[in-house]
């Protein structure tokens, strides 16, 4: 008698611990969501992933777009985009490798594409910027907040 009830009050503690983490799991994916959507919202783009790529000396943000003429100060060819790594507020750009241009889509005139993914490189001298870290990244007028790094 005394094992069985020693299980269900083992059960119960592991069901509660459980239920505790999807809530709150759920209350943080809750406001990713309203963020993203206040993004497609406000600028026209629905954020797709900050990652680390290039054995983490780069990042790769990619947005997709919902309005184009919203989105459109993202790929002006005068904007210069950059990211700021929140612990320490070090800025970093698109990098311009001579024989390719800047790491990124830049308009030719033509608006963005509706449902097309965009992406943006940015470096990472000396791997600052590390999985989980946050980040802003900066665009004209643009500002994302808070993005946390793949």
């Amino acid at each position: 008698m005394y094992m069985a009830r020693n299980n269900f009050i083992k059960a119960a503690f592991i069901f509660s611990s459980f239920a505790c983490l999807l809530l709150f799991s759920g209350c943080s994916f809750l406001k990713t969501t309203e963020r993203r959507a206040g993004f497609e919202e406000r600028w026209g783009i629905r954020i797709e992933s900050v990652r680390l790529t290039a054995e983490g000396y780069m990042m790769d943000f990619r947005y997709r777009i919902v309005d184009p003429h919203k989105a459109a100060v993202l790929i002006e060819k005068n904007t210069t985009p950059y990211v700021v790594h929140k612990k320490t507020g070090v800025k970093m750009i698109v990098p311009t490798p001579a024989k390719v241009g800047p790491l990124r889509q830049r308009s030719d005139g033509t608006p963005p594409k509706v449902g097309r993914t965009y992406f943006m490189i940015f470096g990472n001298p000396g791997k600052l910027v590390k999985h989980g870290d946050e980040v802003t990244i900066v665009a004209g007028n643009f500002r994302a907040e808070n993005l946390v790094v793949e």
